[in-house]
């Protein structure tokens, strides 16, 4: 009996795959097109929610208030670090279907950005400005002394569009070597352990600052926003690898304790039906060996602080972050190399091989800009000098922050900070004497009330401008 295989149909199905134009053809026809139906429908979308949430973003109004503490103060990083707590309360609450598709609602963003300007260094926050109150609250809270005043927006003051005949400027965004689980080091690492006395890590970083020449301008922004914690879960999964534990059993649904519960019924009817049989009735034990429920025993001093760490990280508030630098300067004192050396370098002290670290973001390539370097350089630095200008979370990778690190990135100096340009608040403001004569509601309710002008006070000023309308003065104060 002889078989006969006839491969006459398989070598015809095999003949339309002979070039990849014929392959490609055949996959589109039998159920390929699903797949380009569904990335163009992505990448839609993607333009969809792009635009919608642009278009809000740009219809909230924003101010820049400048921040100026007092020259005695005697607080630590701790004091900003409750400020960045108190200001997780801007997270985004929920949204509804129409405000998340249509509306594009999404969380308001705020900066925490310093500044030196020749030399002169100066503290900013740029945030919507319906989050004037609370930001205020948070620092008169921890500093009673201090002043909050709204200035116009230094960024608008150099040329917008790069190459310029008279300026240059350089931009990076600044990333984390490793996940955002791991911690940088905070304040806390830099207290002396003899002494017990705080050395300012920023310390370096001022002085920095203050060697900026006239006409050098350099802006540091972290731009912030709140978060919940479901980050929080992430960082147990990396917890429980690090140290080698089992997972978690996930719930289970109604069918698995439906099938869970049939076959504890079938085991016992089992049982009971066959007593004679050899162990029936008695548990048998696992020949497997008991396994440890971790192996934290056996890491490392260095990988058991670092879990140590990650979990203290994930113990407190936090944003999604991203941090950026920017140096500007007129072509003939512009100095790429000595500003990026500087800033940088003073960044790195906050890294740890066996934690984390900054590393500069890394654009990515297209084919085009290996021929057309020069282009390419151009559209980098317009796009990291527009990023910074518009406060933009767009762009680069955020990563999560908490307030301890964030209070060691960006605080305000402290009682023995030798840096004698940095703004600060002269003047002790207190509250008024309780029996000082205030104006009745009914005089001059028929005239029209004056506006009180606005108070336009510019950068790095020496003394902080007041302007009083007439109507500021009561009509009974008594005079000597």
């Amino acid at each position: 009996m002889e078989l006969t295989l006839d491969v006459a149909q398989f070598s015809d199905f095999i003949a339309q795959f002979s070039s990849p134009f014929s392959t490609l053809w055949y996959v589109f026809i039998h159920g390929g097109f699903l797949i380009w139906i569904y990335v163009i429908f992505k990448g839609l979308w993607y333009m969809w929610m792009h635009e919608i949430q642009s278009s809000y973003s740009a219809r909230i109004p924003k101010m820049l208030l400048a921040i100026r503490v007092p020259r005695n103060t005697e607080q630590t990083p701790k004091a900003v670090e409750n400020i960045f707590a108190h200001l997780t309360g801007t997270a985004l609450g929920s949204r509804t279907l129409k405000e998340k598709y249509w509306d594009g609602k999404v969380g308001e963003s705020f900066s925490v950005e310093l500044v030196s300007r020749g030399g002169f260094i100066q503290y900013f926050i740029h945030a919507p400005v319906s989050f004037r109150d609370v930001i205020e609250a948070s620092i008169y809270a921890q500093y009673p002394d201090a002043e909050v005043v709204e200035v116009a927006d230094y960024t608008t003051h150099v040329p917008q569009q790069y190459p310029d005949e008279t300026y240059e400027t350089w931009g990076t965004e600044v990333g984390l070597a490793r996940p955002h689980q791991y911690p940088l080091k905070t304040y806390t690492a830099f207290e002396h352990s003899l002494d017990a006395t705080f050395k300012d890590p920023l310390n370096s970083l001022f002085e920095f600052l203050g060697t900026i020449k006239d006409g050098e301008e350099v802006w540091i922004q972290i731009v912030l926003q709140a978060t919940d914690d479901t980050w929080v879960e992430t960082t147990a999964q990396l917890v429980r690898t690090l140290i080698g534990a089992k997972e978690p059993e996930a719930k289970k649904g109604h069918f698995a304790k439906f099938g869970a519960t049939g076959r504890d019924l079938a085991n016992i009817l089992l049982t009971q039906l066959t007593p004679g049989a050899v162990g029936a009735g008695v548990p048998v034990k696992s020949a497997e060996k008991t396994e440890a429920a971790s192996q934290m025993q056996h890491l490392s001093p260095g990988e058991r602080s670092a879990v140590e760490q990650i979990q203290i990280k994930a113990s407190k508030p936090a944003y999604f972050g991203k941090l950026r630098i920017a140096y500007i300067a007129p072509k003939t004192v512009f100095n790429k190399g000595r500003a990026s050396t500087g800033i940088l370098g003073a960044y790195r002290q906050f890294g740890s091989p066996l934690i984390n670290s900054f590393k500069p973001f890394k654009y990515n390539k297209r084919l085009y800009d290996y021929f057309w370097r020069k282009h390419a350089s151009i559209r980098n630095q317009n796009w990291t000098f527009k990023a910074f200008v518009n406060r933009s979370m767009s762009g680069g990778t955020a990563y999560i922050l908490n307030t301890e690190e964030l209070a060691t990135l960006w605080h305000f100096p402290m009682m023995d900070m030798k840096v004698p340009l940095i703004q600060r608040s002269e003047i002790k403001t207190a509250e008024p004497p309780f029996f000082l004569p205030m104006r009745p509601d009914s005089v001059d309710s028929q005239q029209p009330k004056r506006v009180k002008p606005t108070v336009n006070t510019p950068l790095l000023e020496p003394e902080r401008q007041k302007t009083f309308a007439e109507t500021d003065v009561p009509d009974n104060l008594p005079f000597a």
